[in-house]
């Protein structure tokens, strides 16, 4: 229930922005903030079908979200561990210290515009 609850909220706020649009006009905002993602979308090796439904309510809205008025805000400290596509639709990133090679490599295939200077900066900023 925890991750269907998110997914069916999440899916239930995605058509009600849908169905609310007139012609280009948006009318109202709605920012889905997901703290901790790394425990709500992951990527999940076993193929649970709850977790299947979870992902691709998420990544739903964070693909056609914009043009509604719904956007996905995602806090994560593990982001390799999010799925790729949610990953790969972000636009903005503020980015902490990193010394995980595997959040590493998903943060350097997401931003393409980090050099490996601040990609290496990622491993020795404060806590």
């Amino acid at each position: 229930m925890l991750e269907l609850i998110p997914a069916i909220i999440t899916n239930h706020l995605f058509q009600k922005q849908v169905s609310n649009k007139q012609g280009d006009i948006v009318k109202n905002i709605i920012n889905i903030v997901i703290d901790e993602a790394h425990n709500l979308l992951y990527e999940d090796t076993a193929d649970s079908k709850h977790t299947k439904i979870t992902i691709d309510a998420f990544e739903r809205a964070i693909k056609e979200g914009r043009k509604f008025g719904l956007y996905l805000w995602v806090s994560s400290q593990r982001p390799s561990d999010i799925s790729q596509t949610i990953i790969s639709q972000m636009h903005n990133y503020f980015i902490h210290k990193l010394v995980n090679p595997l959040d590493l490599s998903r943060i350097r295939k997401a931003v393409a515009f980090l050099d490996e200077n601040a990609l290496d900066a990622l491993t020795v900023l404060e806590p």
